[in-house]
């Protein structure tokens, strides 16, 4: 089942409800999904809420219930059936699946009645379950909620001084309203996203105040933005605190649909912007500046500088790599950037730097290197193609081995040497040939590709599935 059928089945696994089949599915899905996992946390939540709120009117509507029952058993007929339907109705109650499964209309009519009559609670007026320990309460519509964290963030409630640490762990209970601050400390990176959709990420001993959904201040640090696909996303950075800006030295972007941000604002450094996609409109002191993609910008005492370096900006973005794990295989993200480091390499005096951003990393960087590999674009690149194998070989995780045995037959010897070097890392196996026997050949190997392609038919029980994303 998708996510999507998945998270439509919610609501009656929650009621208990769900068919036995379904739930076994469901259960197993929400082992492995945490985007799932935390939309059932949330569900589970606003039940919770709803089934303390109406406490009081769900007795109320069972004693007049009850009341109407006696009264319709005239004859010997109808108290049995007034009976049956008072254990049904209780049952239902005491069971907690609810309205909808009322047995009588009568009850059905009194129970709407209660209904609508009762103010009805929004997702806004519904507070946010505190983390524990924590005196805060949310009770207003979140600005944005935390996605991804490295380690413990903390949390400024509007109005106030005082922050509060929230664990990874703790997130999923977590959002932040209008006013509120988010600060990361040294070593830390997190990601939000608000409630209008933009991503936000920030770097590590940095800190933001969302002053709306669609509106955030830097105050120090460095945040990189994604504006949503609907909603334009302003961000301003703070205009004091830093004793050798000058105090006009104040950045107001504008990032327009789909496009994308870094902002630094550091104790001492220049401000910078680099328009990592899109057009990016930014304003210092009056003046407006339209930011290509791929443009930096600076400002020091006053001076404006623009220039474009693809090389700078993507070493710009290189702190966010292990939010970009976080978010699991398959993101669409993580692989652009594993390409562009790939195109870099080879190019430029500073590709060891890109060597280590792929090898950092690790299984992560591995899909996206092991598509070049199998891609037919890549024959064109025979350097590159090279210095991926031997980069996979380094961090490929052991549910790749089919895909390792399949490239012992490329064409390139340089290709299968690295292969043999992975396999014998994964496995310690060797099919009793040497790394460099795969260089000469196919006759020196051929018996060792069909012992490999055995040893994996007799031994893939062993090794662990490859992720679901996949």
């Amino acid at each position: 089942m998708e996510c999507n059928d998945i998270q439509q089945q919610l609501c009656e696994w929650i009621d208990g409800t769900l068919d036995e089949p379904l739930a076994i599915t469901l259960r197993e899905h929400l082992t492995a999904c945490e985007i799932c996992r935390s939309e059932e946390q949330q569900l589970a939540d606003v039940h919770s809420e709803l089934t303390t709120i109406f406490a009081v009117e769900r007795d109320r509507a069972g004693e007049i219930a009850e009341r109407v029952l006696q009264e319709f058993s005239a004859s010997p007929t109808r108290a049995g059936s007034q009976e049956l339907a008072r254990r049904d109705f209780h049952h239902r109650w005491l069971s907690g699946t609810a309205v909808g499964y009322l047995l009588s209309a009568v009850a059905g009519f009194l129970m709407a009645t209660v209904w609508f009559q009762s103010p009805q609670p929004s997702r806004e007026d519904i507070a946010i379950t505190p983390l524990a320990d924590d005196p805060l309460v949310v009770n207003v519509s979140p600005a944005a909620q935390l996605v991804h964290a490295t380690g413990n963030v903390s949390y400024r409630p509007p109005t106030e001084d005082a922050w509060t640490s929230i664990s990874p762990d703790d997130m999923s209970m977590f959002a932040c309203p209008a006013e509120g601050g988010v600060r990361t400390e040294a070593g830390v990176l997190c990601e939000l996203e608000t409630s209008t959709g933009s991503l936000v990420r920030l770097n590590e001993s940095s800190e933001v105040t969302l002053l709306s959904d669609d509106h955030l201040e830097l105050v120090r640090g460095q945040v990189w933005c994604r504006a949503s696909r609907n909603r334009t996303l302003k961000v301003i950075t703070a205009s004091g605190g830093h004793p050798d800006r000058l105090p006009s030295e104040q950045w107001v972007l504008t990032c327009p649909t789909n496009t994308e941000s870094l902002t630094s604002c550091k104790p001492s450094e220049p401000l910078k912007v680099v328009a990592t996609a899109g057009t990016v409109d930014v304003q210092l002191n009056g003046t407006e500046h339209h930011l290509p993609p791929g443009t930096i910008c600076s400002v020091s005492d006053g001076e404006v500088k623009l220039w474009q370096s693809s090389h700078e900006m993507l070493t710009a973005e290189r702190w966010m790599q292990p939010l970009l794990t976080l978010s699991g295989h398959g993101n669409p993200e993580l692989t652009r950037r594993v390409d562009a480091l790939l195109a870099r390499i080879g190019r430029s005096k500073l590709s060891y730097l890109d060597e280590q951003d792929l090898r950092s990393l690790g299984e992560y960087g591995a899909v996206p290197l092991l598509k070049f590999m199998t891609a037919k674009e890549s024959a064109n690149a025979p350097s590159r193609r090279r210095l991926a194998m031997k980069i996979l070989a380094d961090t490929a995780p052991v549910w790749m081995v089919p895909d390792l045995i399949g490239l012992l037959e490329d064409n390139d010897p340089e290709v299968r040497h690295h292969t043999a070097h992975g396999l014998a890392r994964l496995t310690g196996e060797t099919q009793g040939l040497s790394p460099e026997d795969w260089k000469a050949d196919r006759e020196t190997w051929a018996t060792g590709l069909n012992q490999w392609q055995t040893w994996w038919q007799q031994n893939r029980f062993r090794c662990a599935a490859p992720p679901d994303s996949i």
